[in-house]
């Protein structure tokens, strides 16, 4: 099962991911700012993690640069309300970049192809985002 760290200041919005994410097996946690992602990071094998990039203690760009230096094997889909060209340009290597505007189904689209997955295990039964 991959595990997944949804890093996002908006309790809403983790809850979204959270409930999508849960839906088709993943395993997933939460942190409200950088400090919480870091200490995640550290104490779990975390293999994707969904990035704000504007988060209540820090910019994302500064969590994705602190990451990258000693967890550099964990994919990075930034998930911003910026346009999509303008988080390329705060963070120009992550994995794939999300649009919050944007449908969900397109999220869950960068997380299967950011994992290499084809559909996970409990696999979803909705048309749209069918396997």
């Amino acid at each position: 099962m991959k595990n997944i760290l949804i890093v996002d200041g908006e309790r809403r919005i983790r809850n979204v991911y959270k409930l999508l994410l849960t839906s088709y097996g993943y395993n997933t946690f939460e942190a409200r700012n950088a400090a919480e992602a870091k200490g995640l990071l550290a104490q779990e094998k975390i293999d994707l993690m969904l990035l704000d990039s504007n988060l209540p203690d820090a910019k994302g760009f500064v969590l994705y640069d602190v990451m990258q230096l000693f967890y550099c094997d964990v994919k990075t889909i930034v998930c911003s309300a910026y346009p999509v060209a303008k988080q390329r340009l705060l963070i120009p290597d992550a994995t794939a970049y999300y649009d919050k505007t944007k449908s969900i189904e397109d999220l869950f689209i960068k997380i299967q192809t950011a994992l290499n997955d084809d559909c996970p295990a409990g696999k979803h039964t909705e048309p749209a985002l069918a396997c």
